[in-house]
């Protein structure tokens, strides 16, 4: 595959299904992606808890435009176990058929497979139904996993998911273990939710053939929220955050020096690192955290998966939610202001460092925002390349 090939390419994958981007470049980024080999990077998927829908044909998927040309902006892929793929990503802005679709488990995490064994997270992605425009559609299905014992106490936070295929027949061949139970049976009969039921392990039996038992023990569920709805504070589902102090990124919402994958040092403004939400979880003290992918593309951390802070005295949002009346421009080679909102073609004017600009107003784009400036321009809204002033 070679960069600026266009039109249809299909591809055999294994068994029937067919791969093909639409309509758009092919691009293979060789070196645009760096990230440390995935068999060491820490993962969080256990086997047996990842349910795949196969040959799921027909609907197909678009990768964000963040900042057209800007090749360190690109959308991820991974493997059949969830483990980043280093060296190759799709560029912005293209459509690829899928075949098959993915739930984990362990974390609720979605995704959609482009090829043979390459998958990219639904987080990342948009997914459309169709390409026909006159083809009617179906709607997105909420889906609640619950994990409960034979008493029906909570034994893990229920994952409520929107998936875009009936997913029953694979939940009932899958499991997610949990520690000291096995797995009694399943419920599918109330609509909109499937129930894994769990029973404890039988004791085991010592030596001279006493049963071993153990005090009975009291498990408390991780309460978990589909959406925050603090419209400043909290950072929808899909937009970025930035860290303006050190901290840590964890594999579970309890934070621990077991738990944690890496710290993350207070950095200066332009170099904040930055992340993606993916979700939202609370801890056992009832803490929220954001569930989050690394995407400092130049850093070895990039692609890591796990849980930070969402307090807003360690984290804000990447791009300005609301309107600063004056920006002053932090970036050292400056910034550009352009006619369109995806800040593309050619550059209306550039403005130096430390150069005071009047907003007008910001406009949503994708998982960003723009500045809107007098003339209709726009600009970059990224809290790391201008600061209010």
């Amino acid at each position: 595959m070679k960069t600026g090939i266009k039109g249809i390419l299909v591809s055999v994958l294994v068994g029937v299904a067919l791969l093909m981007v639409v309509g758009k470049p092919v691009v293979v980024l060789g070196e645009a992606v760096t990230g440390e080999d995935p068999s060491d990077q820490p993962q969080e998927t256990t086997s047996g808890s990842q349910v795949v829908v196969e040959d799921a044909t027909g609907g197909y998927v678009t990768t964000p435009v963040i900042e057209m040309g800007n090749t360190t902006y690109v959308t991820h892929l991974y493997n059949d176990e969830d483990e980043l793929i280093a060296g190759r990503a799709l560029a912005q802005g293209t459509d690829w058929f899928v075949n098959s679709e993915k739930l984990n488990l362990m974390d609720g995490s979605q995704s959609w497979r482009v090829s043979a064994h390459d998958w990219v997270r639904d987080s990342d992605v948009k997914f459309h139904f169709s390409m026909d425009p006159n083809q009617v559609v179906p709607d997105m299905q909420k889906l609640t996993i619950n994990f409960v014992d034979t008493a029906g106490n909570v034994l893990r936070a229920p994952e409520n998911v929107t998936v875009a295929f009936d997913f029953t027949s694979e939940l009932k061949k899958a499991v997610l273990p949990i520690t000291g139970y096995d797995l009694a049976r399943t419920d599918a009969t109330k609509p909109g939710e499937f129930t894994y039921i769990y029973q404890k392990k039988a004791p085991a039996e010592n030596g001279g053939g006493t049963a071993v038992t153990t005090p009975p023990t009291t498990v408390t569920p991780t309460p978990s929220i589909s959406e925050p709805t603090d419209p400043v504070k909290v950072v929808p589902k899909g937009q970025a955050v930035s860290a303006f102090k050190r901290i840590g990124l964890y594999r579970t919402v309890n934070f621990n020096r077991q738990t944690r994958l890496h710290w993350y040092a207070k950095r200066p403004r332009n170099q904040w690192p930055q992340f993606v939400v993916t979700g939202y979880r609370r801890n056992t003290a009832g803490v929220m955290r954001y569930r989050v992918r690394d995407v400092n593309h130049q850093s070895k951390t990039d692609g890591l998966t796990g849980y930070v802070t969402a307090s807003d005295n360690d984290v804000t949002s990447t791009y300005f939610r609301v309107t600063p009346r004056h920006v002053r421009v932090l970036n050292p080679l400056g910034i550009n202001a352009y006619r369109q909102a995806d800040l593309s073609g050619r550059r209306l004017q550039h403005f130096k460092r430390g150069t005071v600009l009047k907003v007008k107003a910001i406009r949503h784009y994708h998982l960003t925002t723009r500045l809107v400036l007098t003339g209709g321009r726009y600009m970059t809204a990224n809290k790391t390349l201008v600061v209010k002033k």
